[in-house]
């Protein structure tokens, strides 16, 4: 699984390496100074190595919950849709990982103005009862308040039949 090294030696720092390697997703670097002679260097480099992958595991969620809907009182349009911000990473440095928890944290409904990428709500992790993090949920638009104005056309809309009344 080694992607890189480099290797050097001086008189006072021995022998030297910065060694690469990368294993299901997860990249480990080792560093080993002051080896005794060459073999020991990348003796040890590997060892370190495969004592990281040995412990550490990587899991990501590549496949959140869907994200409901989130009604908007006051605004212009009636409800706007969520997003998630970026993807979830925990790593496992105990050698094993559990079964993870996820708990969705919205509001069951926002008031106007609501501004694109503003902060909605999060998706929160667990293992066991251990809190692993969260992954921020927004706003995928923005919605204006609705005005005075706003409010007297969509009346308008529903007296003439449309039932689409939204702006």
């Amino acid at each position: 699984g080694c992607v890189g090294l480099k290797t050097g030696s001086t008189s006072k720092a021995g022998f030297c390496i910065s060694a690469v390697a990368k294993r299901n997703g997860l990249s480990l670097i080792s560093v080993v100074m002051a080896a005794p002679d060459y073999k020991a260097r990348l003796k040890d480099a590997a060892a370190m190595l495969n004592y990281g992958f040995e412990r550490c595991s990587l899991y990501t969620d590549n496949t959140p919950p869907p994200l409901p809907v989130i009604p908007v009182k006051g605004g212009i349009e009636e409800k706007v849709h969520l997003k998630y911000k970026g993807t979830f990473r925990f790593l496992f440095t105990d050698g094993a990982s559990s079964a993870i928890r996820k708990k969705l944290k919205l509001p069951e409904n926002i008031s106007a103005p609501v501004k694109k990428n503003q902060s909605a709500g999060e998706l929160v992790y667990y293992s066991g009862n251990r809190k692993l993090g969260s992954l921020p949920v927004t706003f995928s638009k923005s919605v204006k308040k609705a005005t005075c104005q706003d409010c007297i056309l969509r009346i308008w809309r529903v007296f003439l039949g449309n039932t689409q009344a939204s702006f």
